[in-house]
């Protein structure tokens, strides 16, 4: 441990506060106990499902019986994910509640508030999944763990500032996110605005295999290996932070896709047909399509993941909501869309700004969240000091 800071003190979680666990009725699901309206539920889900400092609602209730079987906390408690990949987020809570046992209750603090603790707590999500309680199986941050981890603690005053601060940039970030909130369902108005009846009604409209031909370019093991993912699209495998497994013994015998060229993914749920910014290798596994010269890919892009293609999608593809893979064959007989050229181009330059205006906000949470927790490491370990008039400090 370094030095402690001038005016605080160390100790440990469970020396300035009770660790305790919740409850849960078993066995679980049990119609006597849950799906009820007598008392809030809280999970883990609902507490890593909340943002922000305070847990004020819960989705799931008990029974009156099932309130019997757990244990119930007041307004105002710290509480802690102590289980499972989500583990180590906190949160206080602003209603009467039960807590199921996934979750860590931190009782009558003395000495701290649960502001102060939260943010603490906050601050070591990452250690407590990484080194705290990592495991094969189910990652477990029991009680005693809870209880053992030192605590620096700055005098009330100060302890007050970094709160107040630490409320502040959340807001900037909660803002932020509820700005990225609002324009991504103006997106969706616009996709169904712009990509539904009204482009039928102003289109001719033709089969898609005239508009794509399937590609099965090969023996370019120069080229990079390429991802095909459900939220990004089909982007450099160098470039996904998760894990991707594939076997790279023949390159050569690998798909070649260029830019602007789409891919059926082996996931489609969601759509299904993945645009591609980057020339790059694929899976055998995978079609490849690309838009014959009538088309602008950019339109496209954005049509293939409109509400209006993935109800032609679930027509043409009986069980792709239950996970079925798409062939050529079933996507080559959907009816698509065909505006003019400069109709494409205006409808794809309209969604395409207002996805960078997303994209923009997006940055900018992430930053703010980064010196967020930049300047939160420096308060917290008093290698920053809040200033505090001398008369609180003493």
């Amino acid at each position: 441990m370094k030095k402690i800071p001038q005016g605080w003190s160390l100790t440990r979680i469970g020396e300035v506060c009770e660790v305790v666990r919740g409850a849960s009725p078993r066995p679980a699901g049990d119609p006597r106990y849950f799906d009820g309206d007598f008392l809030p539920w809280i999970t883990v889900a609902e507490v890593t499902g909340a943002y922000g400092m305070h847990l004020e609602k819960t989705k799931s209730f008990l029974t009156e019986d099932g309130s019997k079987f757990t244990r119930t906390i007041p307004p105002n408690t710290l509480i802690l994910t102590n289980s499972g990949a989500t583990l180590g987020v906190p949160k206080i809570t602003k209603i009467w509640a039960g807590a199921n046992d996934g979750i860590a209750m931190l009782l009558n603090p003395v000495g701290v508030t649960n502001e102060y603790l939260y943010f603490v707590l906050e601050s070591r999500t990452a250690y407590f999944r990484n080194h705290l309680a990592p495991g094969n199986g189910q990652p477990n941050l029991n009680t005693d763990l809870i209880k053992e981890e030192p605590l620096l603690l700055p005098p009330c005053s100060e302890q007050s500032r970094i709160t107040e601060l630490g409320v502040l940039w959340d807001k900037a970030v909660e803002n932020t996110e509820r700005l990225i909130a609002a324009k991504e369902m103006r997106h969706r108005a616009l996709l169904i605005h712009l990509l539904g009846k009204r482009v039928w009604s102003e289109s001719r409209h033709e089969r898609a295999d005239a508009l794509f031909d399937p590609i099965s370019e090969r023996n370019r093991p120069d080229l990079p290996v390429l991802a095909v993912t459900q939220d990004q699209g089909v982007v450099p495998r160098a470039m996904l932070d998760r894990r991707i497994t594939m076997e790279l013994s023949d390159p050569a015998t690998f798909k070649v896709v260029r830019e602007d060229d789409f891919v059926i993914s082996l996931r489609s749920f969601q759509g299904g047909l993945e645009h591609s910014a980057y020339d790059g290798l694929v899976s055998p596994a995978y079609t490849v399509l690309r838009c014959r010269p009538a088309l602008l890919p950019r339109f496209y892009r954005h049509y293939l993941k409109s509400p209006d293609f993935l109800k032609r999608l679930a027509v043409a593809v009986v069980g792709i909501r239950d996970g079925k893979q798409i062939n050529f064959t079933d996507f080559a007989s959907i009816r698509l869309p065909l505006p003019s050229l400069k109709r494409q181009q205006d409808i794809a330059t309209v969604l395409d700004e207002s996805e960078h205006e997303i994209a923009l906000l997006k940055e900018q949470a992430e930053k703010l969240r980064l010196q967020k927790r930049g300047l939160m490491q420096k308060l917290l370990t008093g290698q920053w000091r809040m200033p505090v008039a001398e008369a609180e400090a003493a």
